[in-house]
């Protein structure tokens, strides 16, 4: 059998690690696979000459962000050079401290993989739960700030709702004033959608929508509860922002309408969205509605 010289040893460990820190880093699913496994995985070479180093980290959460401090990290016999970080959401970064910000409140992989300066490594995994605090509010209108949210519509016609003109958010929930509920909407299921536009209005792609919020909730003169967005979407100068029954149905019977803050139109007047020109008809007035981004 061939004996390796320690330079070509090393040079084999290298190419080897390489292999399987390309593999190891694919995918933030192949990462969460070796789930558990990870806690005491080390490499080094083969003779042992070199001791792997210790992966440990501790982190702080707030909100949907989480700073990561592989400080708690050592090597017993030499330096860390090497910090690799993959948050289990398709992100990936490097360094000894690093914050990164979770799109979901789902549960994430993170797995640390640290490497000394004569190249074993070691990798470590915690699981992290990030904290939907959608609480935050940046728009309470529209008497507050009537240039930030415009057109209004009711059930009726499709959707109600309106545009957005302010700077860019990212917006994690949602209120509505409802004026009236006319007939049973008890059974009824509406979600908030947010859809980016023409100059012509015309509503183009779904950016996101909202959690479903049951019509039983829903009482006349009231504001809804918060209607929550299980992921953040940014909202930008001239996105939609329409809250609409579940697959846009329109029923003229059991409906709602939200309310107004004009008080000589008394209750919100009607108003569509849609690709033809002649059924759209938009209102410089708002509704009353109230907008939330995450609390940091």
């Amino acid at each position: 059998m061939k004996t390796l010289t320690k330079p070509a040893c090393q040079a084999f460990h290298t190419a080897a690690l390489t292999g399987f820190l390309s593999l190891a880093f694919l995918t933030s699913a192949m990462a969460s696979d070796f789930s558990g496994s990870l806690k005491g995985v080390t490499i080094t070479d083969a003779q042992e000459t070199n001791t792997p180093p210790v992966a440990a980290f501790t982190h702080t959460i707030s909100s949907n962000t989480a700073t990561f401090n592989a400080g708690s990290s050592y090597d017993p016999d030499g330096t860390i050079t090497e910090y690799r970080w993959d948050f289990g959401d398709g992100a990936k970064g490097s360094g000894q401290t690093i914050s990164h910000e979770f799109t979901s409140t789902s549960n994430a992989q993170v797995t640390l993989t640290v490497i000394d300066n004569a190249g074993a490594v070691a990798i470590t995994q915690e699981t992290i739960t990030p904290v939907n605090t959608c609480s935050q509010l940046f728009y309470d209108g529209p008497s507050s700030n009537t240039n930030n949210y415009k057109t209004a519509a009711d059930e009726t016609s499709g959707y109600g709702g309106g545009s957005w003109v302010g700077q860019d958010r990212k917006l994690c929930g949602a209120q509505f004033f409802i004026n009236a509920i006319t007939g049973d909407i008890s059974s009824k299921n509406f979600t908030v959608k947010i859809y980016s536009t023409d100059k012509n209005n015309n509503l183009l792609q779904l950016k996101g929508k909202s959690e479903k919020i049951n019509g039983s909730s829903f009482s006349n003169r009231k504001w809804t509860e918060i209607i929550k967005f299980s992921e953040k979407i940014t909202i930008s100068s001239g996105d939609a922002i329409v809250i609409a029954e579940e697959n846009n149905y329109i029923d003229q019977v059991n409906y709602i309408t939200l309310g107004s803050n004009n008080t000589e139109a008394g209750d919100l007047l009607q108003a569509a969205w849609g690709t033809d020109t002649k059924n759209r008809y938009i209102f410089n007035r708002g509704v009353l509605a109230r907008f939330y981004e995450q609390k940091y």
